[in-house]
């Protein structure tokens, strides 16, 4: 199978079976990672809001909790897991907020695609955090402002909500408020198909 390519639900059921078989005889992050995206995917599959649709996304949400026990320090795991989370209770909550959290505090610097998604996520949880969390996010939010100006422009054109906590982040960088103004003006609208 080639990567990209779409497997079957038959072909996803083993691929649970064989990492659920695979976790009898030793534990391994990987191998919980590869169980929990294999479920996820056979949620995103069935029909919204069914009891298989929960179910799986409760076993999805097992298999990550059960590789961060084995190796907490994975910053993509605690993404994953806050992002189950937030399909699992069909909203944003405190504990997927958590989860984002904590995906900061194991790896901060990440690659730009992953940076921007994981803040996005974190904006959307802006309410559940307090002042200290919300100085880690500004944090992060510096943080892309070097690596992808853009990009964050992008983010605080698409979601208006997003624009107060990236613009007050800014605050604490000399000229970013300007230019993040300046970088607004070539924002890609969604309008422009992308």
């Amino acid at each position: 199978m080639d990567a990209g390519e779409r497997v079957s639900e038959a072909e996803l059921l083993g691929l649970i079976a064989s990492r659920e078989l695979a976790l009898s005889w030793v534990e391994d992050r990987e191998t919980h990672d590869e169980r929990g995206t294999a479920l996820a995917e056979l949620a995103a599959r069935g029909d919204p809001q069914s009891a298989a649709e929960r179910a799986s996304l409760e076993r999805a949400v097992g298999a990550t909790r059960a590789g961060l026990a084995v190796a907490p320090a994975d910053p993509r795991d605690w993404m994953q897991l806050g992002y189950l989370l937030v399909l699992l209770e069909g909203d944003m909550n405190r504990e997927a907020a958590e989860a984002l959290l904590f995906s900061m505090r194991t790896g901060a610097f990440q690659a730009p695609g992953f940076l921007q998604r994981r803040l996005f996520w974190s904006l959307a949880h802006w309410a559940f955090y307090d002042d200290e969390e919300r100085r880690q996010i500004g944090d992060q939010i510096r943080l892309a402002w070097r690596v992808a100006p853009g990009e964050l422009a992008d983010l605080a054109l698409h979601v208006p909500e997003f624009f107060a906590p990236i613009a007050s982040a800014l605050e604490k960088v000399p000229g970013a408020q300007e230019q993040f103004v300046a970088a607004l003006a070539f924002a890609t609208p969604l309008s422009a198909g992308r």
